[in-house]
């Protein structure tokens, strides 16, 4: 198998769970995790 085709078939697995994720969470819930990993990351930063 080429490079090229093992990349597009990641690619769509990857789409695949990210799809399943995005289902298993709410939409009205996506903004709440988003600043969650935000704050989490600045305050892994912070640590450093």
């Amino acid at each position: 198998m080429s490079l090229r085709k093992k990349s597009n078939v990641f690619k769509l697995i990857h789409l695949r769970n990210s799809n399943k994720l995005f289902h298993l969470f709410n939409v009205r819930k996506l903004p709440i995790v988003c600043v969650f990993f935000h704050r989490l990351l600045v305050f892994i930063g912070l640590q450093r």
